[in-house]
């Protein structure tokens, strides 16, 4: 018996051997109308093989098609019987949308009982364990090209969601498979050991993954980014040409604000090169304020406070530090361990409060004097997501021991509140989100900790509603302070100067952060709204936000104009702050007709006709454009053709064009939609 079963696992391992193999990464599609790409590594090696799966998971219908498909074409190097293996979503579940099969068109395979799991759960830890093997049957295949198509064609049991994730499949002769729960079924596929050893680190190839992705995904998706080496060595140029910036005057508030340069794109001992020029570039670019959430306390440690690692933002500070740039820091969210909550974005516990202190005595006299802003948590007015398990109460209480802890410390720096997202609308009161949630915390006392509201995204003409429900919600008090602390334009790069000019002079912002510093994935999404590619070259939109600051960083507004139909003007002039030498004035104006998206997900306008306005004989100094270019004049009698596309003109006196007020404006420009918004959980 014993040489009978030798002799059997001899023939077994002699057609493993032999065997004819087919791997095929799922991301690597022939065609597809599945919306995502994620990134699934581990460092035990248990995610994704090639760390990268397609991702499906949506409400939606399919846009033109009756299912969701992936398409392949696979080449069979030689006849024979070939049995399917794929690491994908569970069909036969309640949580995961059954799948269809093809083979050159025609369905093999469709019975959700026939594609059960033959492995463990792999990808990630739970709840996040999507993938396992599954083996519906074998299909006989001639030599050469064939298609294979993964369809997905109705809903999940659980909702009516979408919901499929996909790894890859395996075609092969060999009849003794048997997977373990992990990506790797086939000598095709790298080993672990290999890949870490060929990027010498889980970081390393952690990055290397998200760069890979990110740079197909922008060429697919975000052409009007304009990445090209030619764009990134000439954003360079001009950037390095522009002097640093001199010291603010004592008191100045810094307006020109960027978010994201904290982990997990900035962090100490990795790519310092890179991101110290970054910092560089950003301060040459008139940017002199981050945002960050570094400070918040599971950032800090999953621990007590006495176990804080302060490294990171301390390699971050001291970079900003170099040239001037001073913060809001957002802080709260303790360690999980500690909150209401079983995850970080939640706070603490009633009989964790003198640890909350301890935390808060720890961080604020060791950074208030690099900060311009402590803004208490973010989008609390989205609960669901970002203050999960807790009230309106929590907030005002949060926020009362960190007014008392900054009063015993002697601090002044103003506390911004809520970080507004769902109180744009009355939608979500109902269920006692958005405005809803941030009348209650009104309530409960909020006005006597705080000194004004950080809001998002509110540059479109639709989101004026947004911004007239906090001037209105304490009036000459905190509603006096506002700042947008995460602002983003997507439509075109140039947009960067629109959303400045409106939030700082149409809506009265003290400051506005701009989202993101680079280019990265966020779960399944691209954010392509970086200032810097994916390798921290300097991209076109960068040019544009130094044209914003050149314009706008130290001028107050004299007064809006509207000197030819739908052109938007903002009559600017020096405030006590500008450098010497510096023009007089400056104007800054485009015609609106085309799409404004604060989301990627946009249709572009044509191309608008252009109007022409004129400015005083003789007054002008130049005129630049949104990429820095001087745009060439008839100095005696200057006029420009207006587009889409901002222009600053500097001048030594203003037009006389007759003033339309900010309530005029918002009355003419009145947006027709709604505006709404889908709170996200950061993907680190």
């Amino acid at each position: 018996m014993k040489k009978l079963c030798t002799a059997l696992l001899s023939i077994l391992l002699a057609g493993a051997a032999t065997a004819a193999e087919v791997w095929q990464e799922a991301e690597d599609f022939t065609s597809s109308n599945w919306p995502h790409r994620a990134i699934y590594l581990q460092k035990d090696g248990s995610g994704a093989s090639g760390g990268l799966i397609l991702e499906l998971f949506t409400a939606k219908k399919p846009a033109g098609a009756d299912h969701y498909y992936t398409s392949y074409e696979v080449a069979i190097p030689t006849d024979g019987q070939y049995a399917l293996w794929a690491a994908v979503s569970n069909p036969a579940s309640g949580w995961a949308s059954p799948i269809a099969i093809a083979v050159d068109g025609k369905v093999v395979w469709d019975d959700p009982e026939e594609m059960k799991w033959k492995s463990g759960a792999f990808g990630a830890p739970a709840p996040r364990a999507v993938l396992g093997w599954i083996n519906p049957g074998s299909v006989e295949l001639k030599a050469g090209k064939h298609r294979i198509d993964f369809r997905v064609t109705r809903p999940r049991r659980d909702s009516n969601a979408y919901s499929c994730f996909f790894d890859g499949f395996l075609l092969t002769t060999n009849p003794a498979i048997r997977p373990r729960a992990n990506y790797r079924i086939s000598k095709l596929q790298p080993e672990w050991k290999k890949q870490l050893a060929q990027f010498k680190d889980f970081r390393a190839l952690q990055f290397a993954t998200e760069q890979k992705l990110v740079r197909a995904l922008m060429k697919e998706k975000a052409p009007v980014e304009g990445i090209s080496d030619e764009n990134a060595a000439m954003a360079l140029k001009k950037l390095l040409a522009r002097p640093l910036p001199a010291p603010m005057p004592k008191g100045s508030i810094h307006r020109i604000g960027v978010h994201g340069m904290e982990i997990p794109l900035v962090r100490k001992g990795f790519q310092d090169d890179k991101t110290s020029r970054a910092f560089e570039l950003l301060a040459r670019a008139g940017v002199d304020t981050l945002r960050t959430a570094e400070l918040c306390w599971h950032r800090l440690g999953k621990d007590a406070p006495a176990n804080f690692d302060f490294e990171n933002i301390d390699y971050q500070v001291e970079q900003a530090d170099k040239y001037g740039m001073n913060f809001m820091f957002t802080i709260g969210y303790p360690a999980a361990k500690f909150n209401k909550h079983p995850f970080h974005l939640s706070t603490f516990r009633p009989e964790h409060e003198a640890l909350f202190r301890e935390y808060l005595h720890l961080i604020l006299p060791r950074y208030d004097r690099y900060a311009q802003y402590w803004e208490y948590a973010n989008e609390v007015d989205a609960p669901k997501v970002w203050w999960r398990g807790a009230t309106p109460q929590d907030y005002v209480r949060d926020c009362r021991i960190l007014r008392e802890e900054m009063d015993r410390l002697g601090i002044k720096t103003p506390v911004l509140g809520i970080s507004a997202t769902y109180s744009r609308s009355a939608a979500r009161d109902k269920n006692g989100e958005g405005q809803e949630f941030t009348r209650r915390c009104l309530s409960a006392g909020l006005e006597r900790y705080i000194d004004g509201y950080s809001l998002h995204y509110t540059w479109q003409m639709k989101e004026q509603d947004f911004v007239k429900f906090f001037r209105e919600l304490s009036p000459g008090t905190v509603s006096d302070k506002l700042v947008n602390s995460e602002e983003s334009a997507f439509s075109h790069p140039s947009d960067i100067i629109k959303l400045m000019a409106r939030n700082l002079y149409l809506h009265r912002f003290e400051s506005v952060y701009c989202y993101l510093a680079r280019d990265r994935m966020e779960g399944a999404s691209l954010n392509r709204s970086g200032f810097f590619d994916i390798d921290w070259r300097p991209k076109l939109r960068l040019l544009s936000l130094a044209a914003a600051a050149d314009a706008m960083k130290t001028r107050n507004l004299v007064r809006m104009a509207e000197p030819a139909e739908d052109v938007e003007a903002y009559l600017l002039q020096n405030n006590p702050a500008a450098p010497a030498g510096s023009p007089k004035y400056a104007v800054v104006l485009w015609k609106n007709g085309a799409v404004e998206a604060m989301n990627p997900n946009f249709t572009p306008s044509p191309t608008l006709k252009p109007a022409t306005v004129r400015f005083r004989d003789g007054k002008v100094v130049k005129a630049v454009d949104w990429l820095l270019d001087e745009v060439p004049f008839t100095a005696a009698s200057p006029q420009f053709e207006i587009t889409e596309r901002p222009l600053v003109v500097y001048c030594d006196e203003l037009p006389s064009w007759p003033e339309v007020t900010r309530s005029e404006w918002l009355k003419k420009h009145r947006a027709c939609t709604v505006a709404t918004s889908e709170a996200v959980v950061p993907a680190n």
